[in-house]
């Protein structure tokens, strides 16, 4: 039930930060200015700001914003097994992306130059997932636990009956036989195996039609969680990139992950700090309090900034009554659009020579 409780703590956090906030929309249009206008001076903008953790920004899909928006000035690298910082911006983006539903995200795609297999989802259960590709590589990329939200096309029964299922599969926290070996969180397993057969097959016709294309896996959250699960199962993936991410299997089951992953943490992100009997896969990029790309930092510094941040939070809401709901909680470091931002800051860093 932890999962179940998480889940509507969760929500109930997010609407209270609405109403603090007052519904603020995104504010990255203007961050975004604000970012060209410092590259342009030759400014180190280290300092970085969120926006506010309202329902708009935290919970997605977050459909009022332009995707992959400097794709120009960082084409995605279709090949190169290294870690790199342009790929997991795109990657950071297509995860946000897939909490949306066609046409929207078909044309988001697009746009980028990334067609979408069959101008659709993939979609079983309480697992969906968008198999994008070019002519050189094909990127799998899984949905994350869906959120009741207004403002979509869904009506509320099938917003309800879409949060029903992921927070189902969530909870099912058992372990249960993985492939190739070992053993994983029985809700995940469950979920890739839905759509394993359908994702795979694709793979397989699209590499056949151009067998030089790489192959990728990404996703947030729950979609993280398949994503490394769809990766153990394919086998030679050439890299797996995930945001927010929970532990998935045991020892013997991570062990099958053999190509270059990577999992990024932001700061106190309470589902990739879930404490589950199970083990993390890939080399975890650590987002600090700051907005800072930096070491991970001890579990007892961990605790003592999640501890700080939460008494912030509530003597700066019982001070005033105006005042905007202090995002850095465990709950809100986990919304999609936060590692989107994060991601493409360091990027931007990176090329400034900055970090």
């Amino acid at each position: 039930m932890a999962g179940a409780k998480l889940g509507i703590a969760f929500a109930l956090a997010l609407a209270c930060a609405d109403v603090r906030a007052g519904g603020a929309a995104v504010v990255e249009s203007s961050q975004s200015a604000a970012r060209s206008e410092a590259a342009n001076s030759g400014e180190a903008d280290i300092m970085f700001t969120l926006p506010p953790a309202t329902i708009a920004n935290t919970i997605p899909p977050v459909l009022d914003r332009r995707y992959f928006e400097v794709a120009g000035a960082y084409p995605l690298p279709p090949g190169g097994r290294e870690f790199s910082l342009v790929r997991a911006w795109w990657f950071a983006e297509a995860a946000l992306l897939a909490y949306a539903d066609p046409p929207f995200a078909v044309g988001q795609f697009r746009q980028a130059g990334l067609s979408i297999d069959g101008d659709t989802l993939v979609s079983a259960g309480s697992t969906q997932a968008y198999i994008a590709y070019n002519d050189d590589m094909i990127v799998v990329v899984f949905r994350g636990t869906e959120v009741a939200k207004a403002g979509t096309d869904k009506t509320p029964r099938q917003l309800l009956e879409n949060s029903f299922r992921d927070i189902m599969a969530d909870i099912k926290i058992l372990p249960k036989a993985a492939i190739p070996r070992g053993t994983a969180h029985r809700g995940f397993v469950s979920g890739w195996t839905a759509v394993s057969a359908t994702i795979l097959g694709r793979i397989r016709f699209l590499k056949e039609k151009r067998p030089a294309r790489t192959v990728w896996f990404t996703g947030h959250s729950l979609g993280a969680a398949l994503a490394i699960l769809a990766a153990a199962e394919y086998g030679n993936a050439d890299g797996l990139y995930t945001y927010g991410s929970p532990p998935v299997g045991d020892a013997e089951f991570t062990a099958t992950v053999t190509c270059p992953a990577f999992r990024f943490v932001h700061n106190n992100d309470a589902v990739a700090h879930a404490p589950l009997a199970y083990l993390h896969v890939g080399i975890e990029k650590y987002f600090d309090r700051n907005g800072n790309l930096t070491e991970p930092p001890a579990l007892a510094n961990r605790v003592a900034t999640g501890v700080t941040d939460a008494v912030w939070m509530g003597f700066n809401n019982l001070t005033s009554l105006d005042a905007p709901l202090y995002p850095r909680t465990p709950l809100t470091d986990h919304a999609p659009l936060y590692y989107a931002l994060l991601v493409r800051h360091a990027m931007e860093l990176e090329n400034r020579g900055v970090r």
